[in-house]
């Protein structure tokens, strides 16, 4: 999450920072595009403890996305063209239902 500049925007990080901390699965979306940031460190810091699904997004561009030694990407897509997604839900579904996600399921 970036630096916030107003005060709407100091709330919606403050509120977004309270559900990541609750949430039991996080997906982490890096721009493959570019360089990996401080601030994705200090994200990836923040939520260690935390069930992490790093996501490389832009694979179709140019790579600068370098990943520190101790992670890797579980998922590599394009947005644009959907190249990757049935990889992710993969990823996604072998999380779940390996038992690892606790959370029951919400009935709307």
């Amino acid at each position: 999450m970036r630096e916030a500049r107003d005060e709407i925007e100091i709330e919606g990080i403050r509120r977004s920072r309270q559900s990541l901390q609750r949430a039991e699965l996080i997906l982490r979306v890096l721009d493959a595009s570019q360089p990996f940031t401080e601030e994705d460190a200090q994200f990836l810091q923040e939520f260690d403890g935390k069930k992490t699904i790093i996501v490389c997004n832009k694979i179709d561009l140019p790579r600068r996305l370098g990943l520190p030694l101790n992670s890797e990407a579980d998922g590599e897509v394009c947005c644009l063209t959907g190249k990757g997604m049935e990889t992710l839900k993969d990823s996604i579904k072998q999380v779940v239902w390996s038992g690892e996600i606790q959370a029951e399921m919400l009935e709307s």
